[in-house]
This record gives C-alpha cells, structure tokens and sequence, in this order.
C-alpha cells in the first residue's frame, strides 16, 4: 500500500477535499488557495532542465499554484531518506529535500535507478546523496510526490555513462534551443533519463565528431557517427543514430562530414532498450558544419550561421500535429510569426519539425527592428516534388516588394526589404495547388 509522507508544505492540504490525479495537470478554474501561506519553502531555482533542474522548493512552488507537469522534468535534491525498496520490481520510493531533515519534501514514489533500469539493491541509494532525477511532478491526495516510472541522471555528481563504457565525468550545459544548444552531456543524460522506447522533443545540441561508423549514400542517405566535447574518443560520446544533412536533406557523399568536424544538431533523442542513449533514428538532422573554420552548407545555398533570430516550427509555438496553425509563435527576442490561410484554399499546418504553407497563405513576420532579409530552409523534395514555394512567391514590406529567390531546392530567400512588419505570401495563380513551401526554419536578418 502506498505510503503518504505528510510535510509542512501540504499539512494544510490535508483538510481540502481535493483528488489528484496522476499525470493529468491541475484544473486552472479551481478557487485554489495556497495551503503555504506563512510557510517557508526556501529559494525556488531552476528551469527543470539537465542543465538547470528544479530545487525542491521550485517544485513546491508549482505544486502550491495548482499546477502539475505532464513532460518529465529534472528535480535536483538530498535523499532524506528511503522508504521503500521493492526488489521484484526494481523500484524504490524516496524523499528528496533541499536541506536534510527539512519538512519540505518532494515524494519520488517507485523511482527507477540509472537510464529506467531497476534497482538490484537498497544500498544503490543512500541518506545524504545528492541526486537529479527525471519524472513528471504531480500532487496525489495532497502529497508532492514524482510519479512511478522516473528516472536517476546523476547521483552525487555521477552519470551511469553507459554510452561511453564508464562513468560521463563532463558538466552539461546549454538548454537545447538553437541560440544555446545542449553540449554533449547534457544531451547524454537527457536521453538517460527516458525510459526505454520514449523519446524526447526536438532540441538542438552540439559536439565535435569523434568517430564516423557509416554514412550511407545509396538508399537511405543518413549518417550514424559519434560526437564528444573534444573530439577525442577517451570523455563523453552521444550516439548520432541515422540522422541526416543539412536542411534534413540526405547524404550524397561520404566526404560531407570528418572527424574533428564540430557540428549543431536538431531532433528527438531516444534512450534505446532503455540503455543506449542516442538520436531517434530518421528524426534528426545537421544545423550546421564546421571544418577548418569555415561553415559548410548545401550547393548554392547561403549559410545561415549568421541570422540575427532563427524561427523553427515546433510544438513550443502551441502547433498541433497534423493541424491547422492557429497560434502566434513569439521568438526570443519579441519578434512574432503569424501565418494565416488568407485567400488560399488550404489552411497552413504543422507537421513534425515543418510548417507547411499552401498556395496564397501568408507569414506576417513583425518585430521592432526593420528586418533587411530573410531565409527559409524548406523540406528536401520528395517523389519528384519540390517543396520550396511557387515561383509567384513574393515579400513585401508595405513599400517594397521583392519576389522569391531560389538558391536551391532546399533554400529560398528574400532580400531588399526595409521594414518591422514583412509579408511572406506564397502566391500562385489559383487558389489551391502549385508547390508547398515546407518551411524547416526560417531565417530573419535585420537592418539595424
């Protein structure tokens, strides 16, 4: 039977006649009160990321505002102490706090060790350890608890490391956007602490090639290498697994990457078998190359290493898979992509990792710098279609309209354009037909 561990930071609590429920986030209509009010949780810090995992204080403090996570997040904290230990399963239940003996606790119930693979011992995990653990956070009949099934990144500083025969000894950093990417032990245990078959969303991370074990150039066009920090084999290594060139185009020759090589990659990763970290296969794809300090991109196409603001479709913006775009993406810096079906007889959607653009919809791009140019990498083309827009395309700033150019079947641009708010319009004489134009990310430069 499931043991309640009651702390100060949800005695109050007790008396609501309020259910949880597993995984599934707090209503937001509820006429919720804070029961720690007057209540000293201590300093909430962290983002839940591998690189910045919440405290336990943080993870009260969400709690406290009736929220729940439904995507694992990173806890950091001290083991107060184990209560339980089931060697059937594997699994063990245990308080986390910021600072032993403290009543604010964090319940991680039936929690898997390294990478979701079972405990084999109660003295896998002792009182005093500092451990960061991967779950979902939730609040089950007034208990601050971690949901079964999460998983150990690190105890005491130290990573199970099984990607690379021993123990990852590097310090993660990065938070997998494009403008900060994971390094490569940050993208390491982020894969470790999925469970086996589960895969991540989409993030950006970087490393230098240390060894190339196939690119594959005839059917399939994808590559599986290994990355570290430096480039040598004997620290950290993450599994490239399959994953494609630039712009998610394939491999055409095995001279496009080397060892020594320093790479940006976006896509899921995967823990597979629940033991070997790596990218999901044919769900990941190169950003960037760089070999002898020069940047490497596709024929004819222009690198965009240097854009001021990169926007790339993902979920994040609030798309749906499969679904219509209805919401407003907002970029780092304030900028905004709005997309809209306008005159066109298809509405724009989102597809994992693109956003689809059909004949007459239009990108309304506003932000409070005067944007010069723009360049958008599309889909690779595929049964003998090209995915790159119609040559109707045009963009203009109110005052200037500058139609499309092609610097390849994978690369479009539009250059001239002086203005904070730029109409993209995939033009076409009808309104349904002519060429998707699949944006991949969508490259923004301003003129101040």
């Amino acid at each position: 039977m499931k043991k309640i561990i009651y702390s100060i930071a949800v005695l109050a609590m007790a008396a609501m006649t309020f259910t949880g429920c597993e995984s599934i986030p707090a209503p937001y209509d509820l006429d919720y009160t804070d029961p720690n009010e007057g209540v000293d949780l201590g300093t909430p810090e962290g983002e839940g990321t591998v690189a910045s995992p919440y405290n336990i204080a943080r993870v009260l403090e969400i709690l406290n505002n009736g929220e729940q996570t439904t995507n694992a997040v990173y806890v950091k904290g001290l083991v107060n102490s184990t209560q339980d230990f089931d060697v059937n399963y594997g699994n063990m239940t245990y308080l986390l706090v910021d600072e032993m003996g403290s009543k604010n606790t964090l319940m991680v119930y039936r929690g898997k060790y390294y990478n979701a693979q079972k405990f084999t011992s109660a003295d896998q995990l002792q009182e005093g350890d500092t451990v960061v653990v991967s779950g979902v956070i939730t609040l089950y009949n007034a208990t601050p608890e971690m949901n079964a099934g999460s998983s150990i990144i690190s105890i005491n500083g130290k990573t199970d490391g099984s990607s690379t025969g021993g123990e990852t000894t590097g310090t993660p950093s990065g938070t997998g956007t494009q403008a900060d990417p994971y390094n490569v032990t940050a993208v390491l245990q982020l894969a470790q602490g999925l469970g086996s078959g589960e895969k991540s969303d989409p993030v950006y991370f970087k490393g230098k090639i240390s060894s190339i074990k196939e690119v594959e150039t005839t059917n399939y066009g994808n590559a599986s290498y290994y990355i570290s920090e430096d480039g040598t084999t004997t620290g950290d290594q993450f599994y490239v697994y399959h994953s494609f060139y630039l712009n998610n185009t394939k491999f055409t020759s095995t001279d496009q990457i080397h060892v020594g090589d320093d790479v940006v990659i976006y896509g899921t990763v995967t823990n597979y078998m629940g033991n070997t970290p790596e990218t999901t296969g044919g769900d990941s794809y190169l950003v960037s190359i760089t070999n002898n300090g020069g940047s490497t991109v596709g024929e004819g196409e222009v690198s965009t290493a240097d854009a001021d603001i990169v926007y790339t479709p993902s979920t994040d913006y609030g798309y749906e898979e499969k679904k219509p775009i209805t919401t407003v993406a907002t970029l780092g810096d304030g900028t905004t992509v709005s997309i809209i079906q306008s005159d066109g007889y298809t509405a724009p959607a989102y597809y994992p990792g693109e956003a689809r653009i059909y004949a007459k919809n239009v990108i309304t791009l506003s932000s409070s710098k005067k944007i010069e140019k723009v360049i958008i990498n599309c889909a690779s083309p595929a049964s003998g279609k090209n995915y790159n827009g119609n040559d109707e395309a045009y963009a203009t700033d109110g005052t200037h309209k500058v139609t499309v150019e092609k610097n390849s079947d994978t690369q479009v641009q539009f250059t001239g354009l002086n203005g904070s708010n730029v109409d993209i319009v995939n033009d076409y004489s009808g309104t349904s037909g002519g060429t998707q134009l699949r944006i991949k990310s969508m490259a923004i430069y301003y003129a101040d």
